[in-house]
């Protein structure tokens, strides 16, 4: 039998541990965490107890890797395709980030409130939360940095823009079920999520409308 590659080796121990991370949201989603066990999570990814302990150490870590996969895995990849998009389409695409951040957060809600919990009462746990969030951050700062030296976005500063976006978006979802008249039962999520793109971008103040181009012969 030949030998994996050493890059066939890292992609094969990428794609394993994103199974069992997929399994453990599933399965903390469903059961708590006090209820979750290593067993039932290997038993939904389809593999052994042993093989799980391979690539986590504890059903801590397997929390952090399913917060990842839920949480930071799809932030990334949403704000390169809006980082690349041509001008002129930046409502279009940042209500396209907005709306797979609320969808992300309205499919795994609860387990997202099982993790701000967990980071409560669990101090190691929220250490390494917070540090893994860092990390994520610097880089989300990175990509708003890039178009403020394009020119693209207004100057700013981005380690207080990217926080206050993230509450925004988070306390949109997670605290909308407590609300008497919740947003996103009234209301498409394109529909909110254009809204809150047109608020970051052009805020409560009303727009200046354009000037009619004048005539060649000076009439309007």
């Amino acid at each position: 039998m030949a030998r994996l590659t050493a890059q066939a080796r890292r992609a094969l121990t990428r794609e394993r541990r994103q199974q069992i991370a997929r399994a453990a949201l599933e399965v903390f989603s469903a059961r708590g965490y006090g209820e979750a066990t290593v067993r039932s999570i290997a038993r939904r990814a389809g593999l052994a107890e042993g093989t799980v302990y391979l690539y986590f150490r504890s059903k801590r870590d397997l929390l952090l890797a399913a917060w990842e996969e839920a949480a930071v895995s799809t932030v990334l990849p949403s704000l390169r395709r809006a980082e690349a998009a041509a001008p002129g389409t930046e409502e279009e695409m940042l209500a396209a980030v907005f709306r797979d951040q609320f969808l992300t957060l309205m499919r795994h809600g609860a387990f997202f409130r099982l993790v701000m919990h967990r980071a409560d009462v669990d101090a190691e746990f929220r250490r390494r939360v917070r540090a893994r969030l860092r990390e994520f951050l610097e880089e989300v700062m990175r990509v708003l940095q890039r178009g403020v030296q394009r020119g693209a976005l207004a100057q700013l500063n981005p380690e207080v823009v990217v926080r206050a976006l993230g509450a925004l978006l988070r306390g949109l979802v997670l605290f909308d079920r407590y609300d008497p008249k919740p947003l996103f039962q009234r209301y498409a999520v394109e529909e909110v999520a254009r809204e809150v793109a047109r608020f970051v971008l052009y805020g409560l103040l009303p727009r200046t409308p354009r000037t009619a181009e004048p005539s060649p012969g000076g009439r309007r």
